[in-house]
């Protein structure tokens, strides 16, 4: 459907499964959830100790979740000096996870796989499982997004192998079963990419399962994504759409903006493939108003494509050279 050799599906399943990854390493910090206007106050008043650092990390994190990516690379690169002064691996470790999440968020992968990668080597040095594991994972989400398939279900698979090594009672046993889920995931995405839908649906279903089992309504949203994609894939809508409106459900319940635009280009392109015209520019103008909202410059990329390939199946140059030059 794209007039550029990367699907549309395949663009919205990236975002999915960063904004997944974006919460995995929270676990290691146990300071309490606290929202932008106090850890400005609390940033103020630190001393500059290993509290500092966990107050700029969870500042960056809130940033990071409402799409304002410039405002967080502030305090996590000011936590990531903070750390490296004070030599606190872990926080040296989650600093460089944070910064490689905002620069994912804008497409910049060289910077955010050098990022991940350097929070994979300190990792591995502190011995930390569950650390190794996500940084793994999110170095795939790049190779994934390059479309580097081989190097991508590497890194998913180390990170999948990783993750079962680690016992049942472990202090990150919640957050393990979260990273176990998103591996299947990921890896589902790969097998759907290559076609192998059999061995798709078993990796998201597994996900889904266990998503399931810990309440995760945003990993359950992303496999009920993943699974209406496989669908989409053989042309089997009524499931495609069943599925891509019980993740729209999901998504909204929990404020997930990004993840309820990608749905929104999903339940688009059906409605476009399927001649409907007019529903597929509702959902179509849906997703571009929150990406543009929330600043998400791949977001608006893949809503600029698909209008702009609409119009041109409608025989309206230039509204479509409109978008498409965008």
């Amino acid at each position: 459907m794209f007039v550029i050799d990367i699907s549309p599906l395949k663009k919205i399943k990236c975002i999915f499964l960063l904004s997944l990854f974006s919460i995995l390493y929270t676990q290691y910090f146990h300071a309490q959830n606290q929202k932008t206007d106090s850890l400005l106050a609390l940033v103020k008043t630190d001393a500059a100790d290993t509290n500092k650092v966990k107050h700029l990390f969870y500042l960056c994190r809130e940033y990071n979740k409402v799409g304002e990516f410039d405002k967080g690379l502030v305090p996590g690169k000011q936590a990531l000096v903070l750390a490296q002064n004070l030599n606190f691996k872990k926080g040296i470790a989650n600093s460089y996870h944070n910064i490689g999440v905002i620069y994912f968020s804008q497409g910049n992968y060289p910077e955010a796989l050098k990022n991940y990668s350097a929070g994979l080597k300190i990792w591995e040095e502190i011995k930390e499982k569950p650390g190794t594991a996500g940084a793994y994972n999110n170095i795939g989400l790049i190779y994934y997004n390059q479309g580097n398939y081989p190097e991508a279900i590497k890194n998913f698979f180390a990170a999948l192998k990783i993750r079962e090594e680690i016992k049942v009672g472990h202090p990150e046993e919640i957050g393990n079963k979260q990273g176990i889920a998103a591996a299947y995931n990921n890896i589902g995405n790969i097998y759907d990419e290559q076609g192998n839908y059999p061995e798709a649906f078993k990796n998201f279903f597994a996900g889904l399962k266990m998503f399931e089992e810990i309440k995760d309504k945003k990993g359950i949203a992303t496999c009920y994504q993943g699974i209406g994609d496989v669908y989409y894939a053989q042309r089997n809508y009524p499931e495609a759409f069943k599925n891509f409106f019980a993740a729209l459900k999901l998504r909204e319940e929990i404020g997930d903006k990004d993840g309820v635009a990608a749905t929104y280009n999903s339940i688009g392109i059906i409605y476009d493939d399927q001649g409907n015209s007019a529903e597929a520019f509702k959902y179509y103008l849906a997703a571009l108003k929150i990406t543009e909202e929330i600043g998400d410059p791949e977001g608006n990329v893949t809503a600029f494509i698909n209008l702009g390939t609409l119009y041109t199946k409608l025989k309206k140059p230039k509204e479509a050279a409109s978008y498409l030059n965008k």
